[in-house]
Parts: structure tokens; C-alpha cells; sequence
């Protein structure tokens, strides 16, 4: 029964922290299509695709992984959180890289390309996910999607400050 309410209780918090990210994306993505226009948000969603595409590979199918290794070696938790950290941001910004290869490639570099190679480098934080990771591992699902939410409003006010202050 415990189980079964820890669950639901994680569940729950999983539900309203999906529900704060799709509210503040999609006033960000309306904002920053403003802003851009359709060429500009064409390319950029292009750019997001390249990748997005490559997000399996800076994934590396370590969550499962990661949490249960960790769950069974208490004594080399931290190794294991490491060792996935820098795993995560080696993969993760060859996904960036190649997310910028493949916009030179259709695009060339264009007066844009700076904002655009900077939010390429900004996907890099996909190697803070192996964070996430070390939440679930100690059943803290609470203060992780507090603090998730936190960062995703943060940053999307930082987008739409961006994209309001660069409108061209």
C-alpha cells in the first residue's frame, strides 16, 4: 500500500510539473514566432530537429541504468552519478554539434547564426538530466519538479526577454 501511495504521490507531482513546462513553452514558442518571423522561426525549428534527432544519442539510454546501479551500490553512487554526468555532456554536445553542421549546411552562416549556435550550445544541459537521476534514486520527486518548474519559467522568461529586445 505504501508503494502503491509513493507512486501515485510521484505521479502526481510528474503531472503538474509536464503541465507548468507545456504552459510556459507554448507562451515562449508563440513569443519567439512572433519575433522571428516564419523564415526565422523555420530555421530555428530546423536547428531544434538536428537536435532533437541526436537527444537519443546524448541520452545514451542511461536513465534505467544509471538509477539502478546506483540504487544497488550505495558505496559507489557518486562515481556512478559522474561518470554519467560527463557521459551526458560529451554526448550532448555532439548533439549540439551536429545540430549546427547540419544548419551551416541548409542555412550557411547567416546574420542569425550566433543566436541560433548559441542556443545549439545551450542543449548541453541535457548532461544536468544525470541530476534528475539522482532524485528519483533517493525518492525525491517533490524537490526535483520544484526545481525544474523553477528553471523552465526562469528560462523562458529569459527567451521572451530575448526574443522582445532582438525583435528585428
Amino acid at each position: 500500500m505504501i508503494a502503491v501511495s509513493r507512486t501515485m504521490k510521484a505521479g502526481g507531482w510528474l503531472v503538474i510539473e509536464r503541465l507548468c513546462i507545456l504552459g510556459a513553452s507554448t507562451v515562449t514558442q508563440i513569443v519567439i514566432a512572433r519575433s522571428l518571423g516564419a523564415e526565422g522561426f523555420g530555421q530555428l525549428s530546423v536547428l531544434l530537429a538536428a537536435i532533437a534527432l541526436m537527444a537519443p544519442i546524448a541520452q545514451g539510454g542511461l536513465a534505467g541504468v544509471v538509477v539502478k546501479a546506483a540504487v544497488e551500490r550505495l558505496d559507489q553512487q557518486q562515481q556512478i552519478f559522474e561518470t554519467a554526468l560527463w557521459w551526458r555532456f560529451v554526448a550532448a554536445s555532439f548533439a549540439a554539434i551536429v545540430g549546427l553542421l547540419a544548419w551551416l549546411g541548409l542555412f550557411g552562416a547567416r546574420p542569425n547564426f550566433g543566436v541560433f549556435a548559441l542556443l545549439a550550445v545551450a542543449q548541453t544541459a541535457l548532461g544536468f538530466q544525470v541530476i534528475e537521476m539522482r532524485f528519483l534514486a533517493h525518492d525525491r520527486m517533490s524537490q526535483l519538479v520544484q526545481g525544474r518548474v523553477a528553471i523552465v519559467i526562469v528560462f523562458a522568461m529569459i527567451k521572451i526577454a530575448l526574443a522582445t529586445t532582438t525583435r528585428s
